[in-house]
């Protein structure tokens, strides 16, 4: 962290590169945690770590969890069968693209054997105040802002001139170190970054494979899965009879029970 200054001058000099071509020299990386019932504080745990890849003109926002799978899947061979079965699930499959230049965000999400591709908007309006702090030896300032149900409190630092963020936040003016809304029943924290000489490629061609559908479609296709996964497991060819039915939609309900608290409480912008 105190060579913050040194690692951001390796990113001005990255070569332009597509979205497509996910090459990346800049990561930063985020510790995750969720009150996973809004019911309940001891729900609260330390679900995982996430990381931003940048470049100059798009950043990929992914748990770590997803890519050791992707990594897997797709240099998949008979013997990384075991080391596939004993990685921990991520505790979400999207993969969150923001364009630097425009507001345009690309979401890929995965379940049930499918991959599907929206796109969104995101408009968020800042409240940078005057407090500041120090975080991981860097100076913080302190900005406020309300997004999709919840209001967050995050700390930036213009050392590292990044207008970027864990999820979907991003508009201020340096990178974001921490951010957590009013309840802190999420919360995202900076645990480090990593640089290379070289691009880091991820070898992902998502767009080939995945469904592109509007935003309201895949809202509607996800709460449809979560309430009754079984229609989406028969379209690929799984059969069932009555009783393993009854037991899946059981514990797929028992699952949504304690499962109740997203991050986006709204569809949309307030």
């Amino acid at each position: 962290m105190k060579k913050i200054l040194l690692i951001f001058t390796t990113l001005i000099s990255i070569t332009t590169y597509a979205q497509n071509n996910l090459n990346y020299k800049l990561i930063a990386k985020y510790n995750y945690q969720k009150q996973i019932d809004s019911t309940d504080e001891k729900s609260k745990i330390n679900l995982e770590n996430y990381s931003l890849y940048l470049n100059e003109d798009n950043s990929l926002f992914v748990s770590d969890n997803r890519i050791r799978l992707d990594t897997i899947l797709n240099n998949a061979n008979f013997s990384d069968l075991d080391k596939l079965r004993s990685l921990p699930k991520p505790s979400s499959n999207k993969r969150i693209f923001k364009s630097t230049s425009s507001k345009k965000i690309t979401i890929y999400d995965e379940f049930y054997d499918n991959i599907y591709m929206y796109n969104d908007t995101v408009n968020m309006k800042w409240k940078i105040t005057n407090i500041y702090d120090t975080l991981n030896n860097m100076k913080v300032r302190r900005a406020e802002t309300k997004f999709r149900g919840r209001n967050y409190i995050a700390w930036y630092t213009s050392e590292i001139p990044i207008s970027d963020g864990p999820y979907k936040f991003r508009g201020l003016p340096g990178l974001i170190i921490k951010i957590y809304d009013s309840k802190k029943e999420i919360n995202y924290s900076l645990i480090g970054l990593e640089k290379y000489k070289k691009s880091k490629s991820l070898n992902n061609n998502y767009d080939n494979e995945a469904l592109s559908v509007s935003k309201s479609e895949y809202t509607k296709i996800k709460k449809n899965f979560k309430q009754n996964p079984i229609p989406y497991m028969e379209s690929q060819g799984a059969v069932f009879s009555e009783e393993t039915k009854r037991i899946i939609r059981e514990k797929f309900r028992k699952r949504n029970e304690k499962t109740n608290n997203p991050i986006e409480l709204k569809e949309n912008d307030e």
